[in-house]
């Protein structure tokens, strides 16, 4: 078993990267596709009230 940093999220078996996080209050009437595009995200996640900017990772390769 191994950890990683805090930068990533495992969200129902699938491994995503945290470009950003903004509060839902801060985003209140901001374009959420233009921030996506901005920092280059996949797919945005809301838990509580922060909104999480993510890329998803479609493979990992071990390397030793």
């Amino acid at each position: 078993m191994f950890s990683l940093c805090k930068n990533f999220i495992n969200i129902n078996g699938d491994l995503f990267q945290v470009k950003r996080t903004f509060t839902e209050e801060w985003m209140n009437g901001k374009d959420l596709d233009v921030l996506k595009t901005w920092y280059g995200a996949d797919v945005v996640f809301k838990k509580d009230t922060l909104l999480y900017f993510c890329i998803k990772i479609n493979e990992l390769e071990i390397i030793n």
